[in-house]
């Protein structure tokens, strides 16, 4: 299996950069500059750029791993996760 962090990027910076300031923005209601994000979050935006990241429409996001964990026997495999919040929008 070819290491997906050696591959060439999926997503184009300039796109990483306007997701991420999305996400953020949801979730802190601040808009950061580009330097910004370059600066503060530079593992997410490698891992949108590999594809390894995905925000879905909600702004959910769904990280791929880039090594897959794997149990010795092979009954359990971890693939992805999918980040949820723990509180609802109604207890905040």
């Amino acid at each position: 299996m070819e290491n997906v962090l050696t591959k060439e990027d999926v997503v184009n910076g300039d796109l990483a950069i306007k997701e991420i300031q999305e996400f953020v923005e949801k979730w802190t209601h601040e808009k950061p500059e580009e330097w910004k994000v370059e600066d503060d979050y530079p593992q997410l935006l490698k891992a949108i750029k590999k594809g390894l990241l995905i925000i879905d429409e909600d702004k959910k996001p769904i990280y791929t791993l880039a090594f897959p964990i794997e149990s010795d026997s092979g009954n359990f495999n971890l693939n992805d996760n999918n980040f949820i919040t723990l509180n609802k929008p109604s207890d905040l």
